[in-house]
């Protein structure tokens, strides 16, 4: 090492590879993972006699300037 900045660059290295090594082995030794009970939702009731009101370009009020 000549200096600190190549001693903190290579201590990065080391961080970064370990970080990207461990996470698929700890990906793998997770067999416990069950997927999550999700619910189905109700289809959505859709007619034009349902629409509240349609919003076209519509942007925030912005002051000249």
């Amino acid at each position: 090492m000549n200096n600190r900045r190549d001693f903190i660059k290579s201590l990065g290295m080391v961080g970064i590879t370990g970080s990207l090594l461990s996470s698929p082995i700890a990906l793998l030794s997770n067999n416990n993972y069950t997927k999550p009970n999700l619910k189905k939702l109700p289809p959505v009731q859709v007619s034009e006699d349902r629409i509240i009101r349609q919003v076209v370009g519509h942007r925030p009020f912005r002051p000249s300037g």
